[in-house]
């Protein structure tokens, strides 16, 4: 008996991304939070955590702590991200150069207490604005939009190794779950030959 079938990852389609962002742009707040989850591709725990200092406009790059892995990982900050960014620290009135940032420790995403929004507060966010935009429960989660943007990177690239890179994986193993989400990948990659 072979090994069993991998399970593809469930991800959003393009229309549901659109969808999703579309119904969290009235809040400058969650509308920054879900695209830094999806353009970047970090576990919500990373983005909970996110500090202001922790994006680098003269690198172009948002630099972050992963605890599960104990360790620092950078992305770089795609045009999309950067303006909405953008919106929500003028929203905060703090400057987006880290360089005149005079808060850089502040948390990215301050509670009403001015601590971190926890967690559990960042999934709530996606399962309102996922409610709000008719996408299914099941899809609900903010892990999901990890899955998608790495599902997009294998569609646009084909490279594992792109994508490993972007997630942070230490394994390709580990990356390569997200081809099988891709649709029909193979017969996709025989038609381009």
């Amino acid at each position: 008996m072979g090994p069993a079938p991998v399970k593809p990852p469930v991800i959003l389609s393009r229309d549901e991304v659109r969808d999703l962002l579309r119904a969290a742009s009235g809040s400058p707040r969650d509308h920054a939070i879900l695209s830094t989850l999806y353009f970047s591709g970090m576990r919500v725990s990373e983005c909970a955590g996110l500090q202001v200092g922790n994006w680098d406009r003269s690198t172009g790059l948002l630099t972050f702590y992963r605890p599960k892995r104990r360790d620092w990982h950078a992305v770089p900050v795609m045009p999309a991200l950067e303006a909405t960014l953008g919106r929500w620290l003028n929203v905060r009135r703090i400057s987006r150069e880290t360089s005149d940032n005079p808060y850089p420790t502040a948390p990215m995403w301050p509670s009403r207490q001015g601590g971190a929004l926890a967690k559990r507060t960042l999934q709530r966010i996606m399962e309102r604005h996922c409610k709000d935009a008719g996408i299914p429960r099941a899809k609900a989660h903010c892990h999901v939009l990890r899955a998608t943007i790495a599902s997009r990177v294998l569609e646009a690239t084909s490279d594992v190794y792109a994508a490993k890179t972007l997630l942070g994986h230490s394994d390709v193993r580990s990356t390569e779950a997200y081809v099988y989400a891709s649709g029909d990948y193979l017969r996709e990659a025989l038609e381009r030959l």
